[in-house]
């Protein structure tokens, strides 16, 4: 499946002038993030994906999806820390809808996730295998925001999805859940632009100094 909305969303964003690149208030949004059996990005099995979309500083909580992933990897301690169990991913979507569904979500949309180092290459790894022609999405890691905004302050670099939260007073539920998640992710983004002074009237440029922009 090849797709050419990446590259013209791209040449958008690199404009070489501010005036023809959309404003963080024009941006479409897209937080992504994914429940694993396990860190090691060349081998772990997603188990649940979930998302949801924005515009400039407003979630559409309408848009939100979280699917389950129908599968007989090791759950390893996924009941544990995501409450995930065999009978819930008995229950689950095959894993190539499940893709396709976020491929087409994520279409012009910049994708926000907290460390895509994980999350970006295991969907990568994914993507390829079932021959999804994704490109390389534009995509703003919160976590390397956050570190970036420790670092100005010479604050210890907690920078773990909770720990963010809870210095920027999001509220967040006891339960690990793929759509929650992603929720107070965009959450997150929106408090740190803030942070950094950054208006709706300011551009994707503005971060590039902190190097949380990826494929930027």
């Amino acid at each position: 499946m090849t797709m050419k909305w990446w590259q013209t969303f791209k040449k958008r964003l690199i404009a070489s002038t501010s005036s023809k690149q959309p404003s963080l208030g024009d941006c479409n949004w897209i937080s992504i993030d994914l429940e694993l059996n396990s860190l090691d990005i060349n081998q772990c099995h997603i188990l649940s994906i979930g998302g949801i979309s924005g515009r400039g500083v407003c979630i559409d909580m309408n848009s939100g999806f979280h699917q389950l992933i129908k599968q007989t990897s090791e759950l390893n301690q996924s009941p544990t820390i995501h409450g995930i169990t065999e009978a819930d991913l008995s229950k689950g979507d095959a894993i190539a809808p499940s893709l396709h569904n976020l491929f087409e979500r994520s279409t012009d949309k910049v994708w926000v996730m907290h460390c895509h180092a994980i999350d970006w290459k295991v969907l990568k790894r994914y993507f390829t295998q079932y021959r999804f022609d994704i490109g390389k999405p534009v995509i703003i890691d919160t976590l390397l925001l956050e570190q970036y905004l420790l670092n100005k302050e010479s604050l210890p670099l907690e920078v773990d999805l909770i720990s963010c939260l809870h210095r920027h007073n999001i509220s967040h539920g006891t339960q690990h859940n793929a759509l929650e998640d992603a929720n107070v992710t965009l959450q997150l983004l929106f408090s740190q632009l803030n942070t950094l002074g950054l208006t709706p009237n300011h551009y994707l440029s503005d971060l590039k100094h902190t190097g949380a922009i990826i494929h930027f």
